[in-house]
């Protein structure tokens, strides 16, 4: 199983040290959701912005969120104006992918929004041309989203609005990559972010910006080297990856999810084994330098293994599967190589080439609900879903739905205006049942991870609480039980999901280690610890005596 903490620090989860602001770095990070408090500040402006009718052809068509090429990493300095007030932020790391026909892409350029999606430019000699706008992200939702262009200052109201043309990026013996703007001072115009609805300053504003090549490079996969789709899972949670082999190494591109699809790991190769180093550096996020760790469990408690510890894969290349060996150490992604800021340990998985996408969805996990704003009238309702089947394939997430169940009865959101809290709630979701697995208004629908999602319900003296996935994949649909929440007890109750046995509070795997933390696989005489992990995600851990 693959834990998510987001940018948030083991040392939070095991120690009590709180995250600091990465060197280099001006921007204050939140620890739950990893977003600095700029970027929150724009999602903040962004749910107050309405659509008020299109005078531009911007939409989510023409994102760029996929780059073919060769990633280089830089440090990122940037002079910006943010609602008008002068902002510094220097050692953002940041990746530009060389492809074909001297294509070049710049990931997640506007590090003040953290997006996840590409502006593409062309380079001749010296120079690399970003035609605009570009859009960075869209919100189907709300018809509208967020592009970048070039902004002209008007002298009289000393406001940026947005103008026709491009930019130009100079390249410099010494690798620098400088932006060039147009004028005849600095200031006349900036690189800024506009809405794709009515062109209007999203309030961000870029008047310098500047990429100087990072002397640390990453590992990516060599250019020749042949690569295969395999389909991650933890039996929760899965995606594509692809792997590539030589007679030396095994490449992972695209493992750690949430990460650029370029994101490699790689290991040595002896055999049917494979090693996974530790410390590799795996590029930026959020800022942060980001690195592989090897941890173990040591009575109970997750502890770091010795520097010279490796993660050990077991490589079955007949039947093209990838999966921990026995007594292997965990695999741990973090932030910092001091502070060791956790993004993701893998405890269990497997890796598998996939030709069926058919199944039904396991159950819904990890069911709760905040009642903060009951006094509002509202509360929100959160769960988890899985996109693995009971069978044990990854589903396809553009087929996967949700119902949520209020008393027991099915619930039909509908888009509407509430005279209370004076505002639409519901928004962009129109009237219906089933929820798509992506959806997310940024208000009443939130998605707090890839899986992990979050519902407003604006009706008092709920009892329970439900909800079930269906999945819709060729014509023929499917459903996982019912997974219901009672709001008094906090108990939940479930019914089967297809197989008998996958019930959500059920033991899905028992594992035992000795007292030094060595996992034995079939345990005789002696003292103990047993780790037992459910259906629903929660992990227990107790002494145990085998006679």
């Amino acid at each position: 199983m693959v834990k998510n903490f987001t940018l948030l620090a083991l040392g939070c989860l095991l120690a009590g040290t709180a995250m600091a602001a990465g060197p280099q770095s001006l921007v204050k990070k939140d620890l739950k959701s990893g977003k600095s408090e700029t970027q929150k500040l724009f999602q903040r402006k962004l749910s107050q912005h309405h659509a008020v009718g299109t005078r531009a052809e911007l939409d989510g068509s023409s994102i760029i969120r996929n780059a073919e090429g060769k990633p280089v990493f830089y440090f990122q300095d940037n002079d910006a104006l943010i609602y008008g007030d002068p902002a510094e932020s220097y050692g953002n790391i940041s990746t530009i992918v060389y492809g074909e026909n001297n294509d070049v892409y710049f990931y997640n350029i506007a590090p003040e929004l953290g997006t996840t999606t590409y502006v593409k430019g062309t380079q001749e000699g010296d120079v690399i041309t970003v035609e605009l706008p570009q859009v960075l992200e869209f919100y189907d939702a709300y018809g509208y989203g967020m592009a970048l262009t070039l902004q002209k200052l008007n002298a009289i109201t000393g406001a940026y609005v947005a103008a026709e043309g491009s930019v130009q990026f100079n390249v410099y013996d010494d690798g620098d990559i400088v932006l060039e703007l147009p004028g005849e001072e600095t200031g006349d115009y900036a690189l800024g972010v506009i809405y794709t609805d009515d062109l209007s300053d999203i309030g961000l504003s870029y008047l310098s910006m500047v990429y100087s090549p990072m002397e640390e490079q990453p590992v990516v996969t060599p250019e020749g080297i042949e690569t295969e789709t395999y389909y991650f899972n933890d039996g929760y949670f899965g995606y594509p990856v692809k792997v590539g082999m030589d007679s030396q190494h095994i490449y992972l591109q695209g493992i750690v999810e949430g990460m650029p699809s370029f994101t490699t790991i790689y290991g040595d190769l002896n055999g049917n084994q494979a090693s996974l180093p530790q410390d590799q550096f795996l590029g930026g996020y959020y800022g942060y330098e980001i690195y592989t760790k090897c941890i173990e469990l040591i009575g109970g408690q997750y502890d770091f293994s010795p520097e010279s510890a490796t993660v050990n894969l077991n490589i079955d290349t007949a039947n093209k599967t990838i999966s921990y060996s026995e007594n292997s150490p965990l695999l741990y992604i973090i932030a910092d190589l001091q502070q060791r800021l956790g993004l993701a340990l893998y405890e269990e998985f497997n890796l598998k080439v996939q030709d069926s996408f058919s199944g039904t969805p396991r159950n819904p996990y990890n069911l709760d609900y905040n009642d903060d704003y009951i006094d509002y009238g509202y509360y929100s309702f959160m769960f988890n879903i899985s996109n693995v089947s009971t069978e044990g394939n990854v589903l396809n997430n553009e087929d996967l739905y949700y119902k949520v169940y209020i008393d027991g009865d099915v619930f039909e959101f509908e888009e509407e205006f509430d005279d209370d809290l004076g505002y639409n709630i519901y928004d962009g979701f129109g009237t219906g049942e089933l929820v798509p697995f992506y959806f997310d208004n940024g208000n009443d629908f939130y998605s707090w991870s890839v899986n992990q999602r979050e519902v407003g319900i604006y009706i008092e003296g709920v009892s329970t609480i439900g909800v079930q996935t269906i999945y819709d994949y060729n014509g023929q649909v499917t459903e996982s039980g019912i997974v219901t929440f009672n709001t008094e007890t906090g108990e939940v109750d479930s019914t089967p999901s297809g197989v008998e046995g996958l019930i959500n509070n059920e033991v899905k795997s028992v594992m035992y280690y000795d007292l030094n933390g060595r996992r034995i696989a079939n345990p005789e005489q002696g003292i103990f610890i047993k780790k037992s992990v459910n259906n629903d995600g929660k992990v227990s851990t107790k002494k145990v005596v085998v006679r």
